[in-house]
């Protein structure tokens, strides 16, 4: 477990460790970050796109790496980086399942500064690497989603919906997660047990692993819809999933909306316009951007800015949930190329000394357009 010392429990603020004042100050930062899939997945080219713009802004050489998808190839691409020469001053990824011990002995060897983000770590590799600066000393910083909390929010709101359209039924529930070994999956799994177990007249059928594919997804809610024909609402751990339910769900002749009530989590662009169409009640997200503040603490602990004495080395952030009542304004807002809009600069404390906190808000985001 995680000490009190090493948790900040604040709105997206996160790094410290290994702290050298004005280090390499007029230097171009570099950095890389090994994307754990290959080009084409929607919820890492969007972290990677929002990454980059940060990276822009804030005069940093960002390289991205794409692993191709599996725990050992990022991990082995880890280990190519740190043996390249030039050493990036940074390395970012994603904490991989018995895998991030190995990753973080090479950065220590390698003398290469490393931050995490976007995935806690396991209970079983966290008694091996401890929090960030424990152990590692160059493991500077780790960013991750309230995974559990972001399961049991949208848990929440698929059963309030299902109880408006049907108030006095049973609200029988299925839930298509990740993967065994995702510690994202596995916390968000603990969030939809929490929720059904807060909300009377609920009846949790049963969790499987699809292991994030849509396709698998589709598959199995088709066999657990004829196994649990009353089942009304459909949780899912990621968007990809939860479209896959839509379509076993219409399949068999159910409607999503209507007499089903699906979500999933990710905020992704298809996702989105399920939601503007009524096939989704909701969408748990926004750690996508998880990535540009990254780039942003980075960027600061470089020029000098020690995050830990106030802070701590890491953070878990909280997603938002997105429904009906406000996809219309945030699609609005996020369209296009809404990342290269963004002015990265204005959340850096280095860059604004009159900056009391970090706010990585969403309000905030809207507030940081490039004038």
């Amino acid at each position: 477990m995680r000490t009190a010392r090493a948790v900040a429990c604040v709105v997206w603020v996160a790094v410290s460790g290994l702290y050298v004042p004005g280090a390499h100050a007029g230097e171009k930062i570099r950095v890389t970050f090994i994307n754990p899939d290959k080009p084409g997945n929607p919820f890492w080219d969007a972290l990677t796109e929002f990454m980059q713009a940060a990276a822009s802004d804030l005069d940093i050489d960002l390289q991205v790496r794409h692993a191709g998808g599996g725990r050992f190839s990022a991990s082995n691409l880890a280990q190519e980086i740190l043996q390249s020469d030039p050493k990036p001053d940074y390395l970012v990824y994603i904490p991989q399942v018995r895998e991030i011990g190995r990753t973080l002995q090479a950065a220590e060897a390698a003398k290469v500064r490393s931050f995490a983000i976007n995935t806690d770590v396991l209970p079983e590799d966290k008694i091996l690497v401890g929090a960030p600066g424990d152990t590692y000393k160059y493991w500077i910083g780790h960013m991750f989603p309230n995974d559990v909390q972001a399961g049991r929010d949208l848990a929440l709101v698929l059963l309030r919906e299902s109880r408006a359209k049907y108030p006095g039924k049973t609200a029988e529930v299925i839930g298509v997660s990740g993967s065994r070994d995702s510690a994202a999956a596995v916390d968000r799994n603990t969030g939809l047990e929490s929720a059904v177990s807060q909300f009377e007249n609920t009846q949790l059928n049963q969790i499987v692993f699809a292991g994030w594919d849509p396709q698998d997804a589709q598959l199995r809610t088709a066999g657990l819809l004829k196994r649990y024909p009353q089942t009304r609402v459909l949780w899912a751990a990621s968007d990809a999933m939860a479209l896959g339910m839509v379509t076993a769900a219409r399949a068999q002749g159910r409607t999503p909306g209507s007499d089903v009530f699906i979500g999933g989590v990710d905020w992704s662009d298809a996702g989105l316009v399920a939601i503007a169409q009524g096939d989704l009640v909701a969408s748990m997200g926004g750690h996508f951007m998880e990535g540009g503040w990254a780039m942003v603490l980075l960027h600061d602990y470089h020029h000098g800015r020690d995050f830990s004495s106030a802070l701590g080395s890491t953070i878990r952030s909280e997603m938002q949930v997105i429904h009906k009542g406000n996809v219309l304004s945030y699609r609005k807002s996020f369209s296009g190329k809404y990342a290269d809009a963004i002015d990265f600069r204005k959340f850096s404390r280095v860059l604004n000394p009159g900056l009391k906190k970090y706010d990585f808000s969403l309000k905030a985001v809207l507030n940081a357009s490039k004038q």
